[in-house]
Parts: C-alpha cells; sequence; structure tokens
C-alpha cells in the first residue's frame, strides 16, 4: 500500500488516506488456562464465571445449528435480535433488507452443508437470548460474521457468554484462531491481542477536473469532521502513508484501497 501511495504521488496524483476501523484478531494459545493469563485477575474470574453459565449446571442452553431447519431458526433469532436492538437505538439494521436476509440464510445453509458453519445460540427458561454466526475458514480461523442478543436480557449479558463460549469452542476444536472482522467495538478489544488499521485510499490524477471534484469532496469531508469534533465523536483518521512507519501500529498493515474510477485516470 505505501508502495503503490508513493509511486502515484511521484506521478503527480493527489492523496487522501484516511482510517475508519480496525480489524481484531486472537490467535490460539497453548491452552484455555494460557489464554487466561492475557488478561486480569478480576477478567479471568468474569470469563470463567460466564463460561460456567452455559450447558450442564449453568442456567443457559446451548443450541448449535445442525440442520437446515435449525439454520432457519437460529439464524431467524439472530437476525430478528439484531434488528430489534438497532431500531432500539434508531438505526436500520444490517438486515434492513429482505434480500439480504434470504442471501444470508441462504449462504449459511451452504456453509453448513461443507461444514464450514458454526452457529449457535442460547436459551434461557426456553426462550433465545443470545445469537452468533460464525464461518470456518479453510485455514483453520474461525470469523465472527454476526452477532445478535435480546435486549430485554441484556442484564445477563447474553453477548459477553457467547463470546467467552465461542473463545472455549476455539479450544475444543483446536482452531487456529478468531478473528472479529472489521469494527472498533469494545468486545472486540476486550478479547483480541492484535488489530490490523483499514486504509481506504483515495488518489486523483493531475489534471484540473479531478483535482476540482477532489477539491469539493475534500470541502465536505473537513465539514463531516468537523461535525464529528461538535457532537463529541472522534474524528477520521487521515494519515500519510508515503512517509516510512506511518501505518506501523502494533500489527497493522493494508486493510482495504478504494481508487474511485472517477476521480482516478491517467495524464494523456
Amino acid at each position: 500500500m505505501a508502495g503503490l501511495a508513493r509511486g502515484l504521488k511521484a506521478g503527480g496524483a493527489a492523496l487522501h488516506t484516511q482510517s475508519r476501523m480496525s480489524t481484531w484478531f486472537k490467535p490460539r494459545d497453548a491452552s484455555w488456562e494460557e489464554h487466561l493469563k492475557h488478561h486480569g485477575k478480576t477478567q479471568r474470574r468474569r470469563m470463567r464465571r460466564m463460561s460456567e453459565k452455559v450447558g450442564e449446571g449453568g442456567c443457559m442452553e446451548k443450541l448449535v445449528a445442525e440442520t437446515d431447519m435449525q439454520v432457519d431458526e437460529l439464524l431467524g433469532a439472530l437476525i430478528d435480535m439484531h434488528q430489534r436492538r438497532w431500531n432500539d437505538a434508531g438505526e436500520s439494521g444490517s438486515y434492513a433488507d429482505a434480500r439480504f436476509c434470504e442471501f444470508i440464510i441462504e449462504s449459511a445453509k451452504d456453509f453448513r452443508r461443507r461444514g464450514r458453519l458454526y452457529l449457535a445460540a442460547i436459551k434461557h427458561q426456553g426462550r433465545i437470548i443470545g445469537g452468533e454466526m460464525n464461518i470456518i475458514g479453510g485455514n483453520r480461523i474461525l470469523y465472527s460474521y454476526s452477532a445478535g442478543y435480546d435486549i430485554e436480557a441484556a442484564n445477563m449479558e447474553p453477548g459477553r457468554v457467547l463470546c467467552v463460549d465461542t473463545l472455549l469452542h476455539l479450544y475444543r476444536e483446536n482452531l487456529e484462531g478468531v478473528d472479529y472482522m472489521r469494527g472498533d467495538e469494545e468486545y472486540k478489544k476486550r478479547f483480541s491481542t492484535s488489530s490490523r488499521r483499514l486504509l481506504r485510499l483515495r488518489a486523483v490524477a493531475p489534471t484540473w477536473l479531478p483535482r476540482l471534484r477532489h477539491a469539493a469532496w475534500c470541502t465536505g469531508f473537513e465539514l463531516t469532521q468537523w461535525m464529528r469534533r461538535k457532537t463529541g465523536r472522534q474524528p477520521i483518521e487521515v494519515l500519510d502513508i508515503t512517509v516510512p512507519g506511518a501505518t506501523e501500529l502494533g500489527a497493522t498493515e493494508l486493510g482495504a484501497t478504494e481508487l474511485g474510477a472517477s476521480e482516478f485516470s491517467t495524464s494523456e
């Protein structure tokens, strides 16, 4: 990414690089006990207590989808809980489009048939209160795609209980790690040990029309930054990745690029 940016800059292109979020990863340790050593004493105690809530002797029952019918039931419940939570917060939610829901459900069934789906839910007193959909990669890494919990059962912390149980699943099945994918939610920072920053690169050709469009875009971007500061939100991070070491932040590397075709063209 840095090499590409330096080459574009040397050719006269104007660049704008921003980072809105990261991806988060937790590799498997030698054992669950070794895993717990990454956390402080209080957090270790909480994680052990949460792990005891699921299964025999606990107050919650765990379900794992093993048939297409169970995918319909558990994923349907997850989608419903996810939507209710975000709608309650004034957001549309990831599953607002019925066509997208249908696509995700059919994709989950296909992953299940290939042995690549880990779709789990927890019940309390006969009612599903949390669900999590994970995809098992060919590299034996568990990709945490989507989760949801019943906001009426928030005091029971079903989301955290599922997070801990999924980490335990990592050791039960001898998987390589959990990739929490993009997003900077606090639970990802709590349960992960490394992050990889996602970058978006905007490259503008050294001609007057693309530069004019870019100037208008920059004005809108700075207005957005001002609004974020005024409302107490974190401004979007802007970097100059042509400077050596600019992207070195822990395990940070290239995440994603965007070269707008309407704003990038070769000079005649």
